[in-house]
């Protein structure tokens, strides 16, 4: 993990010298590597990296649940529990930064409220002190928590 000193972090997201890295509670979850990345751009939408996949495999959970129950309801309620989560997270919205790299793209989810004003500096600043390609915010970043 980078030094405080060498770092920008906003809400879920850290910005250092290494990378960008995501964050919960302290945790890395996700990093793109700073000589990897092409832009960065900050977008609202699913943050799944391949919803349609996983609402593919949150509908054979669920026909899994269906036919599975009449020979064993405890294990098809449980199937059923983990298809509702499958697709929960494919169509959960939330802001992210959209991180185009060498050979793929990342997105790195911001976790709590986002102020518009704050996050537009800590990017312009993550810019400036990391040499980040910010190609430009959305417009529709709000403070509403999620």
């Amino acid at each position: 993990m980078p030094d405080a000193t060498d770092s920008l972090r906003y809400a879920s997201i850290l910005f250092s010298d290494a990378g960008i890295t995501e964050l919960s509670g302290q945790r890395q979850t996700g990093f793109v590597p700073r000589d990897e990345i092409r832009s960065v751009l900050v977008d609202y939408g699913s943050i799944s990296e391949r919803p349609v996949r996983e609402l593919g495999y949150a509908g054979g959970a669920l026909l899994i649940s269906l036919i599975s129950w009449a020979s064993s309801p405890v294990t098809s309620v449980f199937v059923f529990a983990v298809a509702l989560w499958i697709a929960h997270h494919a169509v959960r919205f939330r802001y992210y930064l959209l991180v185009a790299a060498r050979g793929h793209t990342r997105r790195l989810v911001f976790k709590g409220r986002i102020d518009s004003a704050e996050l537009a500096t800590v990017l312009a600043r993550s810019s400036a002190q990391f040499g980040y390609p910010v190609q430009s915010t959305t417009h529709r970043v709000s403070m509403r928590p999620f």
